[in-house]
């Protein structure tokens, strides 16, 4: 849950945005590899494009969450809770 000193919420764009990693926002992670889970994150605003391999197809279309070791943006923006 987010209080009134976290960090605001990370944008991830389709075209231009690394990992967040990359960036310099930091993303606890295990394998980096999208199949321990430990980076699990909620999606905010915006269609992931899931590159793991721990979610279902029904997962996936609900949306919610994403793991941002390997999962990128399939919309313009996509705002993730880091």
């Amino acid at each position: 849950m987010r209080g009134p000193t976290s960090r605001p919420p990370w944008l991830l764009t389709r075209r231009s945005s690394p990992p967040p990693r990359r960036a310099g926002v930091e993303v606890i992670t295990s394998c980096a590899q999208g199949v321990c889970g430990t980076c699990d994150t909620e999606v905010l605003e915006g269609e992931p494009d899931h590159r793991d391999s721990l979610l279902d197809d029904s997962e996936r279309e609900i949306a919610r969450c994403l793991f941002p070791c390997v999962s990128r943006s399939r919309s313009e923006r996509l705002v993730l809770d880091l």
